[in-house]
């Protein structure tokens, strides 16, 4: 099972390592002049601004770099989200920021 609930508690279960990750996008330009985004996975993070530091290191890598075929990301144009497990084990995505679902309040 993948929660954590104190007997006897209503409270909602917390989030166990692992249940929280995040997606951290960065956007570049192929040699074609194509635009394009590079999204990673960010495990272990201590908030949005750890994991894209986190996902910025990793861009910056040589293998990252090769695989994008030497194209650098641009790094003022990110897009940081929370992944969400829920108790049934599903990925939820967070939202955007202002960004509102239908129904939502």
């Amino acid at each position: 099972m993948n929660s954590a609930r104190s007997s006897g508690s209503d409270a909602p279960p917390q989030a166990l390592h692992g249940d929280e990750q995040w997606l951290v996008g960065f956007r570049f330009r192929t040699a074609t002049g194509t635009l394009m985004r590079h999204y990673y996975v960010v495990p272990r993070a201590a908030g949005a601004e750890h994991a894209a530091q986190l996902a910025a290191q990793r861009a910056r890598s040589a293998g990252e770099r090769e695989r994008r075929a030497f194209a650098l990301v641009d790094e003022r144009w990110i897009e940081v989200r929370r992944l969400r497990r829920s108790v049934v084990g599903d990925w939820r995505l967070g939202l955007r920021p202002g960004e509102w679902r239908t129904g939502s309040v």
